[in-house]
């Protein structure tokens, strides 16, 4: 079983999208539990493209599905998260949407290795979240 946390950008960007329910976002945290839920820490490390890599950890970047707009992978959000190898745990680190007013293509490299940098500053002050109860803190 894998522990999963988030930094600060990464609630912080959450909230954001899931305060207004017209905008069409507020099923992302179902979504992003959905596709963590019956994954593996080893199907994990292994999922989809990996951003960044060191000895101890890899910085990964999928696309999720939007449900409330009813949108593919292609289409929906996009998650970056860090998992350890070694240690089963997994660290949300940012997501955004393809698509609408707050859609954006992708993110800058230097903002990306700002999320590493800040789950390094942060480590010590991560949120741990309920992957079968929508994201909600523990």
């Amino acid at each position: 079983m894998c522990t999963y946390l988030s930094t600060e950008s990464f609630r912080t960007q959450i909230s954001k999208l899931t305060k207004k329910a017209k905008d069409g976002y507020s099923s992302i945290n179902e979504d992003v539990c959905s596709v963590f839920s019956s994954l593996k820490h080893e199907d994990i490390v292994q999922l989809s493209t990996t951003i960044w890599e060191e000895e101890t950890f890899k910085i990964k970047k999928i696309r999720i599905g939007n449900s409330h707009l009813k949108l593919s992978k292609r289409d929906g959000f996009r998650l970056f998260f860090l998992v350890r190898k070694d240690r089963k745990e997994v660290v949300f680190l940012f997501a955004y949407p393809k698509n609408g007013c707050h859609g954006q293509i992708d993110i800058p490299t230097k903002d990306r290795l700002n999320l590493l940098k800040e789950y390094i500053n942060t480590a010590g002050s991560l949120v741990k979240h309920d992957i079968a109860n929508s994201l909600a803190p523990i």
